[in-house]
């Protein structure tokens, strides 16, 4: 999966149906900037694993800064609803 995401970012998703959604939040002197992204066109990947219940693939990439330093992370979610990025992203921080 991991694979897919590289090479869609690589494209700029030109050739899936995707939503995305970016937050920036500061506190405490942090600034946390997360990019959200849905891919929603996922029935090749259902069938290639057979996932029962795959809907759609998110990416969160998140970027914290907190006295100078950047660090960063990416993390992937199968979920089973059919959501767009921007309700996905809350979700995720409440979470």
């Amino acid at each position: 999966m991991g694979l897919f995401v590289a090479e869609q970012t690589e494209r700029h998703s030109a050739d899936t149906k995707f939503s995305w959604h970016e937050t920036v939040d500061g506190d405490h002197g942090r600034i946390e900037t997360r990019k959200t992204t849905v891919f929603h066109d996922v029935d090749w990947l259902q069938e290639r694993h057979d996932w029962p219940g795959l809907q759609s693939v998110d990416v969160v990439e998140s970027t914290k800064e907190i006295d100078g330093r950047t660090g960063s992370e990416t993390r992937l979610y199968t979920p089973s609803l059919v959501l767009l990025a921007m309700h996905v992203s809350g979700i995720i921080r409440s979470h």
